[in-house]
């Protein structure tokens, strides 16, 4: 149980375009900061940027949208640090 007001997510980052028509329905009920990208190519690209060490990444999708290459993009920065 969580009873502080910076439990749940920091960001969201959604992917797809039925989660961005969906962002721009819903924006006002969000209370988290989220970001919406076309592509998990778009979304991988930024996830390299934000994510910092000792951050929880949860990853949720389909396997149609590729959404392994989140974790490829981190693999690959850990890697080329």
């Amino acid at each position: 149980v969580c009873d502080s007001d910076d439990c749940g997510a920091a960001e969201l980052l959604l992917v797809g375009p039925e989660f961005r028509q969906a962002a721009g329905k819903y924006a006002a009920n969000l209370h988290t900061l989220y970001r919406s990208f076309s592509s998990s190519v778009e979304a991988a690209k930024t996830v390299r940027e934000i994510i910092q060490p000792g951050d929880v990444l949860l990853v949720k999708g389909s396997r149609g949208m590729r959404m392994e290459r989140l974790i490829e993009a981190l693999e690959n920065k850990e890697t080329k640090s």
